[in-house]
């Protein structure tokens, strides 16, 4: 800010004297000097090019900064029409109404809300920083510049200007040659013999341009104006957006009024409406054939160019850009496949000359739709995995048995093998066949492999759309080219067959059905709506991208309240953690104290792994609700909002998050946002200071009409949910644990136990301690079960690491070293902690990776292999404290072999050129290596490191994996690093040991074959 002012101070009479002594003296107090230091003064780029920098001269005030404040306020207002964005106006409005003066010196405007951050301006060091100044120049800086205060940890707080939070992030522009304007092609200075034909977008004219041709607009395109008032083509491409949920989250389609899947395109494709091939056609001899009329032909030729060429004929389109949406409204999502308003207002016209010769491949393409089998193709590419060759349907109970837990696991089925693209063939060859099946539950055994559902659209695409429309042999094979990772993918008859009895017990188990009437009563009264029940987990909401809240947006304010009793009264969860923070702290408290009472060496250790049988259908909701009422003690709480702006890996990144307080403790934001600063690093905070206001009988109402009124649809009819509590929901882990917290704290006293820790990750426990009666007590206690809180342990997958007769099924190999629990592989003598790689044995990397190939393609691989290598760099891997050397050293070692592995199966798939882009490979391991130092050594100071004494010493580790980096064409890259900054040098490859299994001496190590398939060190490699 000194500078600043320093800048925009006029002083040419020197009457100042040098001004950075006249603005920043010796006797001021470290507030205001840490204001002038540290805080950043930023300006809008539109204005930084309008107009030249403003100078301001220096008189005495005659005004209070709360004066000045007013002043800023219905400046503002009078400049924005009466709604300003600046944070300086957040929380007042303008009134209108007759009589209405306002506050004194701001006529017309109203405060309906604290804002703090003006609490903050009125400060004594704002108050010398305007005697410094003057009045113009304070007004400049409340008005025109955005003003950020400094905070711990390299973070700011806005204070003035625009919420950064509300501002769209500048797109990175390429640099390319420019390209000459048509005038310019006309000049003389233009040699004669070099003729350029005007850019006309992406349109290419059926004859040759003319030297400098002006091009009119057509008729249709003229009319059109009104209706796109932007320029087409203004979206490119890459911009364009393909609805995921469409794809995922979309129900069979059903012909109309017929109780049957449609097979093919749905019914509202403009294809089906002109000529809908889901009914079943009469069995015609060929001398009762009549043809077509060819007037309908042509007419539906016509229609149907304006769904193919909507640009055409001025209609809307994916390459028109939306209008912007409020930053709070859900977004409406546009939906072409009906167009029939649209139009029917454009009303008739001609069809553009450049389409005319396309109209009889349109005619061609509903003809050849109005022959397809569709059904019959779909057979022949993806035969029905349930009732193969028209076999029997199997019995529900069958299926039941099937779809259980305790089902027997099987191999999947084989891929198919290697074909050339054909219309009948796969697209895409398999290199190899794995030699060892991958092991999944029976479950997958009924889905439709990815190259039969590639197959059955390359049958469907060559059987409806004329070959004309490619062009050529070339670009028909790249648009038939593979581009999705695998997915799961169902038949629509195998997926309702496997479906009925799992609904059947559903509903008569968890569920009670309710009559129309009953539920549209219900729904009238509530304000949580219904939701569909997905056998898979799906957030809960609409699909549809319609304006109305969510169940779970809702529900956000219930949940931060009982994130704040979660914070403010930790001993109400019992054993539960929340995450890998949570995790840590425990471990290493434990540690410590097992340490301290054992002069320094750790007792043998006895562990207990449970597992809750369907723990969210057995909670008891009375007892649940009764909990509740406990804990939420205030009267009404307070929902503050704020948005946190950062850059991550190059991307600027917009968070909201709210936090709940009670009304009568609002805290000022300011001092907030230094506390948040102390866990966080190169954060920008912004307030919304328009908070939300909640009662507890408000909070109780809603929560018990979530619990014991959860209203789902199934098909047509509606279920009420007798049992349990909802899942998918926000809450749905936050219940659980203030649930079993409550049995924990009123039947075990583990907490209050030093030689003993008990853990709960939602449904899983995890006891160790040092007493071996305690944890036969425990597990003892625990398969009896506790029938008030519905709580019975699924004893199949019950592990110890000791002997307790035969009610246990899993123990521990003897020469087994480390307890698996929740992904963590935790060392049973020191208490060492690495990753569990045994859950990706037998899995395809494949399968965990999206390959992005829209827009800036290379950015998005080295962003998601940055964010693969922070994920495991967490300081409960690298506490020197917690782990041992060598397991540290194997943390990172394992955490580089397995993001090569990735990278490598990232980069086969995305198909760049690897020699072409060697340098951008190497350049994006490098920055992996430095990214991943710097997570490890900002999570060793953070302040959960700094809570549990975290210590964090990375010497001499490397990550080499020679087969995957010779693949790449790259070197490989050593990471030495001790207290200084990391040395990366190169190593030539033939000085690096080739290994397929990385291990090292006493451990286990990862590795895969040619098909990427993860492998231990027992496993073959091929």
């Amino acid at each position: 800010m000194l500078n600043y002012l320093v800048a925009r101070i006029d002083n040419s009479h020197g009457r100042l004297g040098d001004l950075t002594t006249y603005i920043l003296r010796e006797s001021d107090t470290p507030t205001y000097r840490a204001l002038l230091n540290e805080a950043v003064v930023a300006l809008k780029t539109s204005s930084t090019k309008s107009q030249p920098a403003r100078r301001f001269q220096v008189y005495p005030p005659m005004m209070y900064m709360k004066e000045i404040i007013d002043k800023a306020q219905e400046m503002l207002f009078a400049k924005s029409g009466g709604k300003p964005g600046n944070v300086i106006t957040s929380g007042y409005r303008q009134v209108s109404g007759r009589g209405f003066q306002g506050k004194s010196g701001r006529p017309g405007i109203e405060n309906a809300f604290v804002n703090t951050i003006i609490t903050a301006l009125k400060a004594p060091e704002w108050e010398t920083l305007l005697e410094r100044l003057g009045i113009d120049v304070m007004l400049h800086l409340l008005t025109e510049t955005s003003i950020f205060v400094s905070l711990p940890n390299q973070c700011l707080c806005q204070v003035t200007g625009d919420p950064l939070i509300h501002m769209i992030p500048p797109t990175p522009v390429l640099q390319r040659p420019p390209r000459l304007a048509p005038e310019a092609a006309c000049s003389a200075e233009m040699r004669p013999a070099k003729r350029k034909a005007i850019d006309h977008q992406d349109e290419r004219p059926n004859k040759r341009m003319r030297l400098c041709e002006t091009i009119t607009p057509s008729p249709i395109a003229k009319r059109a104006t009104s209706m796109n008032t932007i320029a087409l083509d203004s979206v490119p491409p890459v911009d364009i957006r393909v609805i995921r949920t469409r794809m995922f989250y979309s129900r069979p389609e059903c012909a109309p009024n017929l109780n049957y899947v449609v097979v093919g395109l749905p019914p509202r494709h403009i294809l089906n409406r002109l000529y809908p091939s889901y009914l079943r056609k009469p069995k015609l001899n060929p001398s009762q054939y009549v043809d077509p009329d060819p007037k309908v032909q042509a007419e539906q030729a016509r229609h149907l160019a304006k769904y193919v060429f909507p640009r055409q004929y001025g209609l809307s389109s994916v390459f028109k850009a939306s209008a912007p949406q409020s930053k709070f409204s859900a977004v409406s999502i546009p939906d072409f496949s009906d167009r029939e308003k649209e139009i029917k207002a454009l009303g008739s016209c001609k069809t553009p000359k450049r389409l005319k010769e396309t109209l009889s491949l349109l005619e061609k393409m509903v003809w050849r739709h109005s022959k397809c089998a569709y059904k019959a193709l779909r057979d022949k590419a993806c035969p029905s995995k349930i009732k193969p060759d028209g076999s029997e349907v199997p019995d529900s109970s069958v299926i039941l048995e099937m779809m259980s837990e305790r089902s027997i696991y099987f191999h999947t089925q084989a891929a198919l093998p290697d074909l050339n693209i054909s219309a009948d063939t796969s697209a895409w060859p398999n290199t190899q066949t794995n030699k060892k099946s991958k092991i999944k539950p029976r479950f997958a055994e009924f889905t439709c492999s990815h190259t039969e559902v590639y197959r059955y659209a390359v049958l469907v695409t060559d059987a409806v759309i004329p070959k004309a429309f490619w062009g050529s042999t070339r670009n028909s094979r790249l648009m038939m080219a593979p581009f999705r990772n695998q997915v799961l993918y169902f038949r629509h008859d195998d997926w309702d067959i496997l479906c009925t009895p799992l609904i059947g017990r559903l509903t008569s188990d968890t569920f009670e059905k309710i009559t129309e009437f009953e539920a549209t009563e219900l729904l009238r009264q509530r304000k949580l709506g219904f939701s569909f029940v997905r056998l898979l987990p799906k957030e809960t909401g609409s699909v549809s991208g319609r304006a109305e809240q969510s169940i779970n947006q809702i529900l956000q304010a219930a949940f931060q309240i009982l994130n704040y009793e979660k914070q403010s009264r930790p001993d109400l969860l019992g054993a539960s953690v929340f995450g890998t923070n949570d995790f840590y702290t425990k471990l290493k408290a434990f540690k410590i104290r097992l340490q301290a009472n054992h002069s320094g060496n750790l007792p043998n250790l006895y562990f207990v792994k449970l597992d809750v049988q369907a723990c969210f259908d057995t909670i008891e909701q009375s007892k649940l609700l009764h909990i509740l009422k406990d804990l939420i003690t205030e009267d009404a709480y307070c929902i503050q909002r704020y948005g946190q702006v950062s850059a991550v890996a190059g991307k600027i990144q917009r968070k909201y998050v709210k936090k709940a307080c009670p009304q009568d403790e609002q805290p000022h934001f300011l001092e907030y946002a230094a506390e948040l600063a102390r866990a966080l690093r190169n954060i920008i905070f912004v307030d919304q200071v328009q908070y939300q206001s909640v009662k507890r009988n408000d909070v109780l109402r809603l929560l018990e009409e979530h619990i014991t009124e959860n209203i789902v649809k199934i098909g047509q009819d509606y279920y009420r949910q007798m049992v349990g509590i909802p899942q998918g929901s926000v809450l749905s882990t936050l219940l659980c644990s203030f649930f079993y917290g409550d049995l924990e704290t009123r039947q075990f006293k583990f907490n209050e136990d030093p030689e003993s820790m008990l853990l709960r990750h939602i449904d899983d426990y995890l006891l160790v301690t040092t007493s071996l009666p305690k944890a036969r007590s425990f597990l003892h206690s625990m398969n009896q079960g506790h029938p008030e809180y519905g709580c019975i342990i699924a004893q199949d997958k019950t592990l110890t690491n000791f002997d307790n007769g035969p009610q246990i099924m899993n123990v521990t190999d003897p020469n087994q070293r480390t307890f698996p629990w929740c992904g963590y592989s935790i060392d049973m003598r020191n208490l060492s902690v690495s990753v569990d790689y045994t859950r990706y044995q037998g899995n395809c990397l494949q399968d965990s990776l999206t390959v992005e190939k829209g827009k800036r393609p290379g950015a998005a691989f080295v962003h998601k292999m940055l964010q693969q290598a922070k994920l495991r760099s967490h300081i409960v891997y690298c506490d020197m404290g917690l782990n041992t050397e060598h397991t540290v050293y194997l943390n990172v070692y394992q955490n580089f072999v397995l993001t090569a592995m990735k990278m490598h199966r990232y980069i086969r798939t995305w198909g760049i050129n690897t020699i072409k882009n060697s340098a951008f490979i190497e350049r994006a391991i490098q920055q992996i290596i430095l990214h991943t130092y710097t997570s490890i050594r900002n999570k060793g100071s953070n302040h959960v490191a700094r809570v549990s004494a975290g210590r964090c010493e990375i010497l001499k580790t490397h990550a080499r994996d020679a087969r995957i980096l010779h693949r790449l064409g790259a070197q490989v890259v050593l990471l030495r690093c001790g207290g200084e900054a990391p040395q990366i040098r190169p190593v030539s490859a033939a000085s690096a040991r080739v290994s397929s299994a990385v291990s090292l001496p006493g451990e286990g190590g990862i590795g895969f074959d040619d098909s990427h398939h993860v492998l231990r060190p027992d496993d073959e490699t091929p």
